[in-house]
């Protein structure tokens, strides 16, 4: 499945293999995202049109931005704007 923000990135999800990837943006990817292309783990997906995207990595293979402070790495999007399967 691709779903793209309103920031206008394009994202493509395995949902089988819980591995996401964004495929292009305006601006840099952020620093869990990791590179453009890549896919990257998640444990969760909240996913629905109209609303931030949130994504909660895998602590097993994203740490937290600040080690100070642990918890699950997530990321929100912006708004969905999109969703196709």
């Amino acid at each position: 499945m691709k779903f793209v923000t309103n920031s206008g990135s394009v994202y493509e999800v395995n949902t089988d293999s819980k591995q996401i990837r964004r495929l292009t943006g305006i601006n840099d990817p952020q620093p869990r995202q990791g590179k453009d292309g890549e896919f990257k783990s998640y444990q969760e997906l909240y996913l629905k049109l109209n609303e931030a995207a949130v994504i909660f990595w895998d602590p097993k293979t994203t740490s937290p931005l600040n080690p100070n402070r642990p918890g699950v790495p997530t990321t929100v999007t912006s708004i969905v704007k999109s969703i196709t399967e």
